[in-house]
């Protein structure tokens, strides 16, 4: 190779170095200002839904690309350390709140078992044996599935669930429940907002009735999920919808985000006391995003909170065992 082409060549690699620094700085400061602004605006909820497992990477090959940048010994040393301190939050982040992938699973879990699944897939049929299996397999006491097609009504399910509950329908919910349901009802239906309620009759450690609103909002990309919270809040004061304990559904809104505090601002994650390890619903066959939810209000906690494995569908399957732990009257 001639000096000349070996200079060339050199300057080449030092560009390309500069420039694979230059996009894993800014892949993680835009990942990082999405921790804070959330999708609060539209324009904000594309840094909101950078996965931080794919952000995780830039961290390494930020370092990597730090030291072959060239120029002297402390020019190295400065850029590789701020790139490593710069890639240490989104794994912190990661490893420390996003998910608790330290945490052990609690053995042994006791309470209500909610199980809540979106299969939501057309090209599949749900009727198939596999995934009235996997419903039975996961024993739920509560078991809500969002855009099933049939499953529940499986007669494998039914004849599971005959004689210690029954198989429901509330709108486009099925409801496999061992528990004594005493109402119901379709709330609202708007925009492709869906929200229905079942109230299961005290039973167990749950002194009182139990309000278990069932949530379905739209997928569409386009639409702000803050507004659509906004949306959301709006049908439930214009239909007098009771405060409910518990919101099982599939949200298209990430753990976290404003748009999820907008819709129910009492509420909280139950992933928060009960999660472990790492968790997501979607894709269900390389989970990035955790988009559908089980929440509850204060006077519930949760001991555990699981995510299912399933044969099909475009969704993972997730549990939660749910204790109470407020006064029996509210506030």
């Amino acid at each position: 190779m001639s000096r000349r082409a070996a200079f060339m060549l050199w300057i080449l690699l030092r560009a390309a170095a500069w420039s694979l620094l230059g996009m894993c700085a800014l892949a993680q400061l835009g990942w990082l200002y999405g921790r804070f602004v959330t999708d609060a605006h539209m324009w904000s909820r594309f840094l909101w839904w950078m996965p931080t497992l794919l952000v995780l990477p830039a961290g390494v090959i930020g370092v990597v690309a730090a030291r072959l940048c060239g120029g002297d010994k402390q020019a190295r040393r400065t850029r590789t350390i701020a790139m490593a301190l710069l890639g240490a939050v989104p794994l912190l982040w990661f490893t420390l709140h996003e998910y608790r992938i330290f945490r052990a699973a609690p053995q042994d879990p006791s309470g209500l078992k909610i199980v809540h699944w979106t299969i939501a897939d057309p090209s599949i049929n749900p009727r198939t044996e596999p995934f009235a299996q996997r419903i039975i397999e996961m024993n739920g006491d509560l078991t809500v599935l969002t855009n099933s097609d049939g499953a529940a009504w499986h007669p494998s399910v039914k004849a599971w669930i005959e004689g210690q509950g029954r198989v429901l329908s509330v709108g486009p919910f099925a409801v496999v429940t061992r528990r004594e349901v005493t109402e119901a009802r379709w709330i609202a239906g708007a925009d492709r907002i869906v929200v229905a309620l079942l109230v299961l009759e005290p039973g167990g450690e749950f002194p009182r009735p139990l309000n278990v609103m069932l949530v379905d909002l739209p997928s569409n990309p386009d639409l702000s999920r803050i507004q659509i919270g906004q949306k959301l809040r709006e049908i439930l004061e214009t239909a007098k919808a009771p405060v409910p304990d518990i919101v099982v559904g599939d949200f298209n809104m990430t753990r976290g985000s404003a748009s999820l505090r907008e819709a129910f601002p009492e509420m909280r994650h139950a992933f928060e006391s009960g999660g472990h390890g790492y968790g997501a619903t979607f894709p269900r066959q390389f989970p990035l995003f955790h988009i559908d939810h089980i929440l509850i209000s204060r006077e519930i906690t949760c001991e555990r909170y699981d995510f299912e494995s399933a044969p099909g569908g475009r969704h993972r399957p997730h549990a939660a065992w749910l204790e109470w732990a407020g006064e029996v009257g509210r506030e």
